[in-house]
Protein backbone atom coordinates (compact mmCIF):
# COMPACT_ATOMS: atom_id res chain seq x y z
CA UNK A 1 0.00 0.00 0.00
CA UNK A 2 1.25 3.49 -0.87
CA UNK A 3 1.18 6.00 2.01
CA UNK A 4 2.30 9.57 1.38
CA UNK A 5 4.40 10.85 4.29
CA UNK A 6 4.08 13.79 6.61
CA UNK A 7 0.37 14.63 6.49
CA UNK A 8 0.08 15.50 10.21
CA UNK A 9 2.89 17.98 9.85
CA UNK A 10 1.42 19.33 6.62
CA UNK A 11 -1.91 20.06 8.29
CA UNK A 12 -0.21 21.79 11.21
CA UNK A 13 1.57 24.10 8.80
CA UNK A 14 -1.53 25.23 6.89
CA UNK A 15 -2.23 28.95 7.45
CA UNK A 16 -5.85 29.44 8.45
CA UNK A 17 -6.36 33.02 7.39
CA UNK A 18 -4.64 33.42 4.03
CA UNK A 19 -6.37 31.65 1.14
CA UNK A 20 -4.53 33.37 -1.70
CA UNK A 21 -3.00 30.16 -2.95
CA UNK A 22 -6.01 27.94 -2.32
CA UNK A 23 -8.34 26.68 -5.00
CA UNK A 24 -11.80 28.23 -5.06
CA UNK A 25 -13.95 26.52 -2.43
CA UNK A 26 -17.12 25.91 -4.44
CA UNK A 27 -15.44 24.97 -7.71
CA UNK A 28 -14.44 21.42 -6.82
CA UNK A 29 -17.78 20.65 -5.13
CA UNK A 30 -19.59 20.74 -8.47
CA UNK A 31 -19.17 18.75 -11.69
CA UNK A 32 -16.71 20.31 -14.12
CA UNK A 33 -18.31 22.26 -16.95
CA UNK A 34 -17.43 21.63 -20.59
CA UNK A 35 -14.82 24.40 -20.83
CA UNK A 36 -13.08 23.12 -17.68
CA UNK A 37 -12.99 19.61 -19.11
CA UNK A 38 -11.44 20.96 -22.30
CA UNK A 39 -8.85 22.85 -20.26
CA UNK A 40 -8.00 19.69 -18.30
CA UNK A 41 -7.76 17.79 -21.57
CA UNK A 42 -5.08 20.20 -22.75
CA UNK A 43 -3.16 19.80 -19.47
CA UNK A 44 -3.35 16.02 -19.83
CA UNK A 45 -2.54 15.95 -23.54
CA UNK A 46 0.55 18.04 -22.99
CA UNK A 47 1.75 15.62 -20.31
CA UNK A 48 1.19 12.87 -22.88
CA UNK A 49 3.40 14.70 -25.37
CA UNK A 50 5.99 15.76 -22.78
CA UNK A 51 6.73 12.57 -20.83
CA UNK A 52 7.90 10.24 -23.66
CA UNK A 53 10.47 12.79 -24.86
CA UNK A 54 12.47 12.27 -21.69
CA UNK A 55 11.57 8.71 -20.71
CA UNK A 56 12.53 7.32 -24.09
CA UNK A 57 15.76 9.28 -24.35
CA UNK A 58 18.97 7.26 -24.19
CA UNK A 59 21.10 10.27 -23.25
CA UNK A 60 22.12 11.12 -19.69
CA UNK A 61 19.92 14.23 -19.76
CA UNK A 62 17.67 14.98 -17.98
CA UNK A 63 18.54 13.50 -14.62
CA UNK A 64 15.05 14.01 -13.17
CA UNK A 65 11.53 15.05 -14.25
CA UNK A 66 9.55 17.48 -12.10
CA UNK A 67 5.86 18.27 -12.63
CA UNK A 68 4.34 21.10 -10.58
CA UNK A 69 0.64 21.81 -10.01
CA UNK A 70 0.53 25.04 -8.02
CA UNK A 71 -3.27 25.03 -7.57
CA UNK A 72 -3.99 21.33 -7.22
CA UNK A 73 -7.29 21.38 -5.30
CA UNK A 74 -8.55 18.03 -3.93
CA UNK A 75 -7.75 16.09 -7.11
CA UNK A 76 -11.40 15.41 -8.04
CA UNK A 77 -14.63 17.27 -8.73
CA UNK A 78 -17.82 16.82 -6.76
CA UNK A 79 -18.84 14.38 -9.49
CA UNK A 80 -15.64 12.32 -9.00
CA UNK A 81 -14.14 13.59 -12.25
CA UNK A 82 -10.35 13.55 -12.14
CA UNK A 83 -8.56 16.86 -11.75
CA UNK A 84 -5.05 17.64 -12.92
CA UNK A 85 -3.14 15.63 -10.25
CA UNK A 86 -4.88 12.35 -11.12
CA UNK A 87 -4.86 13.04 -14.86
CA UNK A 88 -1.10 13.61 -14.75
CA UNK A 89 -0.59 10.45 -12.68
CA UNK A 90 -2.65 8.55 -15.23
CA UNK A 91 -0.45 9.86 -18.04
CA UNK A 92 2.66 8.76 -16.14
CA UNK A 93 1.11 5.31 -15.82
CA UNK A 94 0.12 5.27 -19.49
CA UNK A 95 3.59 6.30 -20.62
CA UNK A 96 5.12 3.69 -18.34
CA UNK A 97 3.11 0.91 -19.96
CA UNK A 98 3.86 2.13 -23.48
CA UNK A 99 7.53 2.81 -22.79
CA UNK A 100 7.98 -0.38 -20.76
CA UNK A 101 11.55 -0.83 -21.94
CA UNK A 102 12.41 2.84 -22.26
CA UNK A 103 15.86 3.77 -21.04
CA UNK A 104 14.74 6.91 -19.24
CA UNK A 105 12.07 5.31 -17.08
CA UNK A 106 14.62 3.00 -15.48
CA UNK A 107 17.15 5.73 -14.82
CA UNK A 108 15.17 8.88 -14.01
CA UNK A 109 12.97 9.82 -11.10
CA UNK A 110 9.62 11.50 -11.69
CA UNK A 111 8.52 14.00 -9.04
CA UNK A 112 4.97 15.37 -8.80
CA UNK A 113 4.69 18.52 -6.65
CA UNK A 114 1.15 19.44 -5.54
CA UNK A 115 0.14 22.58 -3.65
CA UNK A 116 -3.04 23.91 -2.06
CA UNK A 117 -3.72 25.97 1.08
CA UNK A 118 -7.19 24.71 1.96
CA UNK A 119 -6.93 22.06 4.72
CA UNK A 120 -9.81 19.95 3.42
CA UNK A 121 -8.31 19.97 -0.09
CA UNK A 122 -4.96 18.78 1.25
CA UNK A 123 -6.61 15.87 3.08
CA UNK A 124 -8.64 14.88 -0.01
CA UNK A 125 -5.64 15.32 -2.28
CA UNK A 126 -3.55 12.96 -0.17
CA UNK A 127 -6.40 10.44 -0.05
CA UNK A 128 -7.11 10.62 -3.79
CA UNK A 129 -3.48 10.30 -4.87
CA UNK A 130 -2.89 7.40 -2.47
CA UNK A 131 -6.02 5.67 -3.74
CA UNK A 132 -4.90 6.13 -7.34
CA UNK A 133 -1.48 4.62 -6.70
CA UNK A 134 -2.87 1.71 -4.70
CA UNK A 135 -5.49 0.88 -7.33
CA UNK A 136 -3.84 1.92 -10.59
CA UNK A 137 -0.19 1.07 -9.99
CA UNK A 138 -0.79 -2.54 -9.04
CA UNK A 139 1.20 -4.91 -11.23
CA UNK A 140 3.43 -2.19 -12.71
CA UNK A 141 7.04 -3.16 -12.07
CA UNK A 142 8.43 0.33 -12.31
CA UNK A 143 9.03 3.03 -9.69
CA UNK A 144 6.08 4.92 -8.25
CA UNK A 145 6.38 8.68 -8.90
CA UNK A 146 7.49 10.62 -5.86
CA UNK A 147 4.57 12.81 -4.77
CA UNK A 148 5.21 15.93 -2.69
CA UNK A 149 2.15 17.64 -1.18
CA UNK A 150 2.62 20.96 0.59
CA UNK A 151 0.33 23.77 1.87
CA UNK A 152 2.19 26.68 0.28
CA UNK A 153 0.58 29.66 -1.39
CA UNK A 154 1.60 30.92 -4.81
CA UNK A 155 4.09 32.46 -5.60
CA UNK A 156 5.85 31.26 -2.43
CA UNK A 157 5.51 27.71 -3.75
CA UNK A 158 7.30 28.80 -6.92
CA UNK A 159 10.21 30.55 -5.22
CA UNK A 160 10.58 27.81 -2.58
CA UNK A 161 11.58 25.41 -5.36
CA UNK A 162 13.94 27.74 -7.16
CA UNK A 163 16.84 25.29 -6.87
CA UNK A 164 14.87 22.69 -8.83
CA UNK A 165 13.43 25.15 -11.31
CA UNK A 166 16.81 26.71 -12.09
CA UNK A 167 18.56 23.37 -12.49
CA UNK A 168 19.32 22.75 -16.19
CA UNK A 169 19.73 19.02 -15.51
CA UNK A 170 16.02 18.68 -14.63
CA UNK A 171 13.07 18.80 -17.07
CA UNK A 172 10.06 20.69 -15.68
CA UNK A 173 6.37 20.95 -16.55
CA UNK A 174 4.51 23.68 -14.63
CA UNK A 175 0.73 24.10 -14.29
CA UNK A 176 -0.61 27.40 -12.96
CA UNK A 177 -4.38 26.87 -12.88
CA UNK A 178 -5.20 29.99 -10.88
CA UNK A 179 -8.62 31.44 -10.11
CA UNK A 180 -8.71 34.90 -11.63
CA UNK A 181 -5.84 36.83 -13.20
CA UNK A 182 -3.87 38.53 -10.44
CA UNK A 183 -1.08 36.01 -9.86
CA UNK A 184 0.53 36.08 -13.31
CA UNK A 185 2.42 39.38 -13.18
CA UNK A 186 5.30 40.63 -15.36
CA UNK A 187 7.75 39.65 -12.60
CA UNK A 188 6.28 36.14 -12.36
CA UNK A 189 6.39 35.78 -16.13
CA UNK A 190 10.03 36.85 -16.11
CA UNK A 191 10.82 34.18 -13.52
CA UNK A 192 8.96 31.50 -15.48
CA UNK A 193 10.76 32.43 -18.70
CA UNK A 194 14.15 32.21 -16.98
CA UNK A 195 13.82 28.57 -15.92
CA UNK A 196 15.79 26.25 -18.23
CA UNK A 197 14.15 23.13 -19.70
CA UNK A 198 10.75 24.30 -18.46
CA UNK A 199 7.33 24.29 -20.11
CA UNK A 200 4.50 26.20 -18.42
CA UNK A 201 0.74 26.31 -18.96
CA UNK A 202 -1.12 29.16 -17.24
CA UNK A 203 -4.85 29.73 -16.85
CA UNK A 204 -6.25 33.26 -17.11
CA UNK A 205 -9.86 34.27 -16.37
CA UNK A 206 -9.51 36.85 -19.12
CA UNK A 207 -13.14 37.97 -18.96
CA UNK A 208 -12.14 39.79 -15.75
CA UNK A 209 -10.49 42.57 -17.77
CA UNK A 210 -13.75 43.45 -19.52
CA UNK A 211 -15.91 43.10 -16.41
CA UNK A 212 -13.60 45.27 -14.33
CA UNK A 213 -12.10 47.66 -16.85
CA UNK A 214 -11.10 50.22 -14.19
CA UNK A 215 -9.63 47.72 -11.75
CA UNK A 216 -6.01 48.30 -10.72
CA UNK A 217 -5.07 44.89 -12.16
CA UNK A 218 -6.63 45.75 -15.53
CA UNK A 219 -4.79 49.05 -15.59
CA UNK A 220 -1.52 47.37 -14.61
CA UNK A 221 -1.82 45.13 -17.67
CA UNK A 222 -2.47 48.15 -19.87
CA UNK A 223 -5.71 46.68 -21.20
CA UNK A 224 -8.57 48.95 -22.22
CA UNK A 225 -12.05 47.83 -21.26
CA UNK A 226 -14.84 47.40 -23.74
CA UNK A 227 -13.09 44.99 -26.11
CA UNK A 228 -15.25 42.37 -27.84
CA UNK A 229 -15.28 39.71 -25.15
CA UNK A 230 -14.57 36.85 -27.51
CA UNK A 231 -11.22 38.50 -28.33
CA UNK A 232 -10.22 39.43 -24.79
CA UNK A 233 -8.05 36.39 -24.09
CA UNK A 234 -5.92 37.04 -27.17
CA UNK A 235 -5.51 40.62 -26.00
CA UNK A 236 -4.34 39.42 -22.59
CA UNK A 237 -1.96 37.03 -24.32
CA UNK A 238 -0.53 39.80 -26.49
CA UNK A 239 0.11 41.94 -23.42
CA UNK A 240 1.89 39.12 -21.61
CA UNK A 241 3.88 38.29 -24.73
CA UNK A 242 5.03 41.91 -25.02
CA UNK A 243 6.58 41.88 -21.54
CA UNK A 244 10.37 41.87 -21.67
CA UNK A 245 11.48 38.74 -19.85
CA UNK A 246 15.13 38.99 -20.80
CA UNK A 247 15.06 35.48 -22.24
CA UNK A 248 14.04 33.73 -25.44
CA UNK A 249 10.45 32.56 -25.12
CA UNK A 250 7.83 30.80 -27.20
CA UNK A 251 4.22 31.56 -26.30
CA UNK A 252 0.75 30.68 -27.59
CA UNK A 253 -2.85 31.13 -26.37
CA UNK A 254 -5.95 28.96 -26.44
CA UNK A 255 -9.29 30.62 -25.66
CA UNK A 256 -12.15 28.86 -23.87
CA UNK A 257 -15.78 29.92 -23.89
CA UNK A 258 -17.95 28.73 -21.03
CA UNK A 259 -21.68 28.07 -21.31
CA UNK A 260 -22.22 31.49 -19.71
CA UNK A 261 -20.39 32.97 -22.75
CA UNK A 262 -17.63 34.24 -20.46
CA UNK A 263 -14.21 33.96 -22.03
CA UNK A 264 -11.25 32.37 -20.27
CA UNK A 265 -8.18 30.71 -21.62
CA UNK A 266 -4.74 29.27 -21.20
CA UNK A 267 -1.32 30.55 -22.18
CA UNK A 268 1.65 28.36 -22.97
CA UNK A 269 5.26 29.38 -22.31
CA UNK A 270 8.48 27.57 -23.17
CA UNK A 271 12.10 28.37 -23.86
CA UNK A 272 12.29 25.62 -26.48
CA UNK A 273 10.76 25.31 -29.94
CA UNK A 274 10.01 21.63 -29.24
CA UNK A 275 7.63 22.72 -26.48
CA UNK A 276 5.65 25.18 -28.57
CA UNK A 277 5.44 22.66 -31.41
CA UNK A 278 3.86 20.06 -29.15
CA UNK A 279 1.45 22.57 -27.61
CA UNK A 280 0.32 23.82 -31.01
CA UNK A 281 -0.18 20.23 -32.15
CA UNK A 282 -2.72 19.85 -29.33
CA UNK A 283 -4.40 23.17 -30.13
CA UNK A 284 -4.81 22.30 -33.81
CA UNK A 285 -6.22 18.89 -32.95
CA UNK A 286 -8.87 20.62 -30.84
CA UNK A 287 -9.59 23.47 -33.26
CA UNK A 288 -9.16 22.26 -36.84
CA UNK A 289 -9.81 25.71 -38.36
CA UNK A 290 -7.47 28.02 -36.50
CA UNK A 291 -5.89 26.15 -33.58
CA UNK A 292 -6.78 28.86 -31.09
CA UNK A 293 -10.12 28.31 -29.32
CA UNK A 294 -13.14 26.12 -28.61
CA UNK A 295 -15.21 28.68 -30.54
CA UNK A 296 -14.68 30.88 -33.62
CA UNK A 297 -12.97 34.05 -32.37
CA UNK A 298 -13.41 36.12 -35.53
CA UNK A 299 -17.22 36.22 -35.40
CA UNK A 300 -17.44 39.42 -33.35
CA UNK A 301 -21.08 40.16 -34.13
CA UNK A 302 -22.79 36.90 -33.23
CA UNK A 303 -20.86 36.00 -30.08
CA UNK A 304 -18.78 33.22 -31.63
CA UNK A 305 -19.38 30.43 -34.11
CA UNK A 306 -18.75 26.97 -32.74
CA UNK A 307 -16.00 24.85 -34.21
CA UNK A 308 -17.26 22.63 -37.00
CA UNK A 309 -19.31 25.19 -38.89
CA UNK A 310 -18.57 25.96 -42.54
CA UNK A 311 -15.23 27.83 -42.89
CA UNK A 312 -16.82 30.24 -45.38
CA UNK A 313 -18.28 32.04 -42.35
CA UNK A 314 -14.73 32.91 -41.29
CA UNK A 315 -13.52 35.44 -43.88
CA UNK A 316 -10.86 36.99 -41.63
CA UNK A 317 -9.50 33.95 -39.90
CA UNK A 318 -6.13 33.61 -38.24
CA UNK A 319 -5.15 31.12 -40.95
CA UNK A 320 -6.01 33.48 -43.79
CA UNK A 321 -4.08 36.35 -42.21
CA UNK A 322 -1.09 34.04 -41.75
CA UNK A 323 -1.18 32.88 -45.37
CA UNK A 324 -1.40 36.45 -46.68
CA UNK A 325 1.47 37.71 -44.53
CA UNK A 326 3.57 34.62 -45.26
CA UNK A 327 3.16 35.05 -49.03
CA UNK A 328 4.24 38.68 -48.88
CA UNK A 329 7.22 38.03 -46.60
CA UNK A 330 8.47 35.07 -48.61
CA UNK A 331 8.25 37.03 -51.87
CA UNK A 332 10.06 39.96 -50.24
CA UNK A 333 12.93 37.73 -49.14
CA UNK A 334 12.34 38.24 -45.42
CA UNK A 335 13.33 34.65 -44.59
CA UNK A 336 16.87 33.51 -45.34
CA UNK A 337 16.46 29.91 -44.17
CA UNK A 338 14.04 27.36 -42.79
CA UNK A 339 14.74 28.27 -39.15
CA UNK A 340 13.58 31.84 -39.70
CA UNK A 341 10.50 30.56 -41.50
CA UNK A 342 9.65 28.09 -38.73
CA UNK A 343 10.11 30.82 -36.10
CA UNK A 344 7.59 32.96 -37.99
CA UNK A 345 5.11 30.07 -37.95
CA UNK A 346 5.44 29.55 -34.19
CA UNK A 347 5.12 33.29 -33.54
CA UNK A 348 1.79 33.27 -35.39
CA UNK A 349 0.47 30.18 -33.58
CA UNK A 350 0.99 27.96 -36.61
CA UNK A 351 3.03 24.80 -37.08
CA UNK A 352 5.73 24.65 -39.79
CA UNK A 353 3.61 22.33 -41.94
CA UNK A 354 1.06 25.14 -42.34
CA UNK A 355 3.40 27.04 -44.67
CA UNK A 356 3.83 24.12 -47.09
CA UNK A 357 1.08 25.08 -49.55
CA UNK A 358 2.24 28.71 -49.83
CA UNK A 359 5.88 27.64 -50.13
CA UNK A 360 5.03 25.15 -52.88
CA UNK A 361 3.02 27.72 -54.83
CA UNK A 362 5.79 30.30 -54.74
CA UNK A 363 8.35 27.67 -55.77
CA UNK A 364 6.15 26.56 -58.68
CA UNK A 365 5.71 30.19 -59.78
CA UNK A 366 9.47 30.77 -59.76
CA UNK A 367 9.43 33.30 -56.95
CA UNK A 368 11.95 31.42 -54.82
CA UNK A 369 14.03 28.30 -54.47
CA UNK A 370 14.09 25.99 -51.45
CA UNK A 371 14.88 22.30 -51.04
CA UNK A 372 11.95 21.71 -48.71
CA UNK A 373 8.23 22.33 -48.28
CA UNK A 374 8.04 22.13 -44.50
CA UNK A 375 10.76 23.90 -42.49
CA UNK A 376 12.43 21.95 -39.68
CA UNK A 377 14.09 23.52 -36.66
CA UNK A 378 16.00 20.28 -36.07
CA UNK A 379 18.11 20.72 -39.22
CA UNK A 380 21.56 22.16 -38.57
CA UNK A 381 22.71 23.97 -40.54
CA UNK A 382 19.30 25.15 -41.74
CA UNK A 383 18.41 24.85 -45.41
CA UNK A 384 18.43 28.15 -47.27
CA UNK A 385 15.65 30.05 -49.05
CA UNK A 386 16.78 31.91 -52.20
CA UNK A 387 14.73 34.55 -53.97
CA UNK A 388 14.81 34.58 -57.78
CA UNK A 389 16.15 38.08 -58.40
CA UNK A 390 14.93 38.00 -62.00
CA UNK A 391 11.35 37.23 -61.03
CA UNK A 392 8.92 40.07 -61.75
CA UNK A 393 5.68 39.63 -59.77
CA UNK A 394 2.59 40.19 -61.86
CA UNK A 395 0.05 38.71 -59.50
CA UNK A 396 -1.64 39.55 -56.26
CA UNK A 397 -1.55 36.93 -53.55
CA UNK A 398 -5.12 37.45 -52.32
Amino acid sequence: MCILPGMDQILKEIPRGNKKGASKTSFHKNPFDEATLEKLKIFQQYAREWLPVFLASRTTWPKELHIFDFFAGPGKSGNNEWGTPLLVLDEIKRTTLIQANAYGWKTRKIHLHLFDLKASNIVKLKKNTEQFLNEQWEGINYPVPEIHIAPIQFPDSLFAHNAILQNPDFAKYLLLDQFGVSLITPDILKSLASYPATDTIMFMASNFFNRFSQHVITRSFGIDGGLPKHKIHNEVFNKLKSFDTGAKKYMAPFSLKKESSNIYGIIFLSSAWQGIDKFLKICWNMDLQNGEANYFIEDDDKGGILIGMDPKFAPFSKTERFEKDLSEKLAAGDFKNEHELAEFCYDRGMRPKHCSAILKRLKDEGVLQADFLSPQMSNNPPREITINKYYQPTLTFF
